[in-house]
């Protein structure tokens, strides 16, 4: 499923990530994380984002997120790739609405429940303790090499979401 991942995101010229509703630090990770990945190793491709701004900016203030690359999705069609990392629950999905209309949906998730959407490419590892090494293992499939903002962004989200933050 990795490559079969991979090979999407390959033949994707515009992507669309989103994280989950009251994000944390893995589905930042997700989002945000894979971002900053894709755009390193893919500047020729149109790659956004949809994001609780107000949310993000007091909640993960010490990442210094850069929402130069979030919409609201209005220009999201059957044209766009969407990725949602760290939730199979389209009720916990913030932009729902803009991520069903994508043509291609890829989603990623370490819980244990079941999927409640269609997805293209649907990746399930409930024995990882955060989807922050699936997008860290999607990077590694891609060749991504991690600048230090990869990085610390891919570790924030397995710290904080592993083994209940013990």
């Amino acid at each position: 499923i990795i490559t079969k991942i991979a090979n999407a995101i390959k033949s994707s010229d515009k992507i669309v990530l989103f994280h989950h509703v009251r994000a944390d630090g893995d589905t930042v990770s997700c989002s945000y994380g894979l971002l900053k990945a894709l755009q390193s190793k893919f500047p020729e491709k149109t790659i956004k984002w949809v994001a609780d701004q107000e949310y993000l900016s007091t909640n993960f203030w010490y990442l210094d997120i850069d929402f130069k690359d979030a919409i609201d999705g209005s220009q999201v069609d059957q044209s766009w790739t969407a990725i949602m990392g760290d939730s199979a629950v389209k009720a916990r999905i913030n932009g729902w609405d803009v991520y069903k209309k994508a043509g291609v949906k890829i989603c990623f998730d370490h819980h244990k429940n079941d999927i409640d959407f269609e997805a293209d490419f649907y990746w399930k590892e409930p024995n990882y303790v955060a989807s922050a090494l699936q997008a860290v293992q999607i990077q590694d499939a891609l060749e991504i090499k991690r600048n230090s903002q990869i990085a610390c962004l891919s570790l924030v989200g397995i710290l904080t979401d592993s083994n209940f933050f013990k």
